[in-house]
């Protein structure tokens, strides 16, 4: 014979309250878009076997705690999107924090003694990597670490520009520039250039060139070479209290 539902709403008050399942499985349902469940006390816990939940007040204010237990145990809280994605997780292993839109996500880590700053795809985007004892930044293949017994990097190249001083260092050598001055040197050679003056010194020999040329000896001046050629267009001066060439 069927029953009639009572639909009134009823109100049950007692002093304790314990519900308890023989079979293991207890479920509250509130169905409808207005359903609501509504837990309220000075204290809330909720446990499981390796979880647990707690909602506290106390004189200083309220408190909520969530904790898991294991060695596979994690803590989730995402609100994803199709424009972003939103995501904190903690696990024994770390602690990792992202948020952004797909492909340009940036992330936070905590692991092994290590926080990991990175955007955008992994092995492409920047990552920043700090230890105890380290500072490595990283932009696709490009690495430079900073320790306290200095810089290393696996960069082609690197340039460092202040005003019109300009420090360049790749695989072919060395070039600095400070406004019209420079000096370049690689496996050929060294060469200084201040304006029109030049200065070049390579396997071959020394080579100078410039508008005016001068040179002073207090005392004494000594040359040897096999082969010694000196031009001037207009006017050659050598002074010194003694010289010798041979």
């Amino acid at each position: 014979m069927a029953q009639d539902l009572d639909l009134n709403p009823k109100r049950l008050s007692v002093p304790a309250l314990f519900v308890s399942a023989t079979e293991g499985n207890v479920s509250v349902q509130a169905a409808g878009l207005a359903g609501v469940i509504s837990l309220e006390s000075q204290a809330i816990l909720l446990n499981s076997n390796s979880a647990f939940l707690s909602l506290s007040n106390s004189e200083t204010g309220g408190g909520a705690s969530i904790s898991a237990s294991g060695a596979n145990a994690a803590i989730s809280l995402s609100t994803p999107t199709a424009e972003a994605v939103s995501a904190l997780t903690i696990t024994p292993a770390g602690i990792l924090l992202a948020y952004g839109a797909p492909g340009l996500v940036g992330a936070i880590q905590m692991v092994n003694s290590s926080l990991i700053l990175s955007m955008g795809v992994p092995g492409v985007g920047p990552i920043i990597t700090m230890t105890p004892t380290s500072l490595t930044f990283q932009v696709g293949p490009t690495i430079m670490t900073l320790t306290a017994l200095g810089v290393v990097t696996t960069a082609a190249s690197i340039e460092m520009a202040c005003g019109a001083t300009d420090l360049l260092l790749n695989t072919l050598g060395v070039n600095e520039v400070v406004g019209q001055v420079s000096r370049v040197a690689n496996a050929v050679g060294h060469t200084l250039s201040a304006a029109e003056s030049k200065l070049t010194v390579d396997m071959s020999g020394l080579v100078v060139s410039a508008p005016i040329g001068s040179m002073s000896f207090s005392t004494l001046t000594l040359g040897a070479s096999t082969t010694l050629t000196v031009s001037a267009d207009a006017m050659q001066t050598v002074k010194s209290p003694y010289s010798t060439t041979g």
